[in-house]
């Protein structure tokens, strides 16, 4: 077997959403089970148990002005700095991600890492371009 190391993982990086949802969030939804049949329990009861299973007491959700590619671009800018490279002389970003790129009350999506690279490229979201340019004059 050849022992010769073909790719190294030089840096990684991540996005942590800036919204914090809290479970008491949860208090005026409705809750419905898998037939569609609304739960007749309390809602407290059910947001108890929920944690009681899952130990989640908050979630962060993504700001609206953000799609999936935004946070993936984070991620990457994270990992680049973790390397302490050059983004010029980079080869791949991996990402690992399960769903597109979906704005706030949209349907369509564009598929991730192909946005995440044309935004290091040349970002597209204002928010985006705020930070680009911020980092650029440091």
């Amino acid at each position: 077997m050849n022992s010769t190391f073909y790719s190294v993982i030089t840096g990684t990086g991540n996005y942590i959403p800036t919204k914090p949802v809290r479970n008491e969030n949860f208090l005026i939804n409705e809750f419905w089970d898998a037939d569609g049949k609304k739960l007749e329990k309390e809602n407290q009861e059910i947001i108890d148990k929920f944690f009681e299973i899952t130990t989640i007491s908050e979630r962060r959700y993504v700001t609206d002005n953000l799609v999936t590619s935004d946070i993936a671009y984070y991620a990457a800018i994270d990992a680049i700095k973790s390397a302490d490279i050059d983004k010029e002389e980079l080869d791949y970003i991996i990402i690992a991600h399960n769903f597109g790129a979906v704005r706030n009350n949209n349907k369509q999506m564009d598929i991730v890492p192909c946005l995440a690279a044309r935004d290091l490229a040349g970002p597209v979201s204002p928010d985006i371009q705020k930070i680009n340019k911020k980092n650029s004059a440091s």
